[in-house]
């Protein structure tokens, strides 16, 4: 990118980025006390429409998730996770990723006592775009 293209570019300032584009591991745990929490997506902490869309699951919002039509990613942050599909069961934790075909019913649970959370990523129909600024 050249310098010219750089200067056309917004430079929002702290407090600007903040409240649209960061979504820390607490307030989400906070936040996902009654159900998953919508971290990046249309209705997101992070509004915007990627083409994707993240949710983040504590172990106080878990129980089995209804088949979609599109494909899921889940990535375990914290403890240790029971997952169970189509009669088979595994386990997953930090550093592991599960990736689920559409239409594919689950049910995951944690594995351990104590704090446990995993982000859920599912592709949209959204084509990616340009990043919102303000929410529609």
């Amino acid at each position: 990118m050249t310098d010219e293209h750089l200067a056309l570019m917004a430079e929002p300032a702290v407090y600007e980025v903040i409240p649209r584009w960061v979504a820390r591991y607490l307030d989400l745990l906070a936040l996902s006390a009654n159900g998953s929490i919508e971290v990046i997506g249309q209705d997101g902490q992070i509004f915007d429409r990627p083409g994707f869309t993240v949710d983040f699951v504590s172990g106080q919002s878990t129980g089995p998730i209804a088949p979609t039509p599109f494909y899921t990613v889940l990535i375990p942050v914290k403890g240790y996770w029971r997952l169970n599909q189509n009669e088979q069961a595994s386990h997953i934790g930090p550093g592991d990723t599960a990736f689920l075909q559409p239409n594919t019913g689950y049910d995951v649970t944690p594995a351990m006592s104590g704090e446990a959370a995993f982000y859920r990523i599912q592709n949209t129909n959204d084509p990616a775009g340009p990043t919102w600024w303000e929410r529609s």
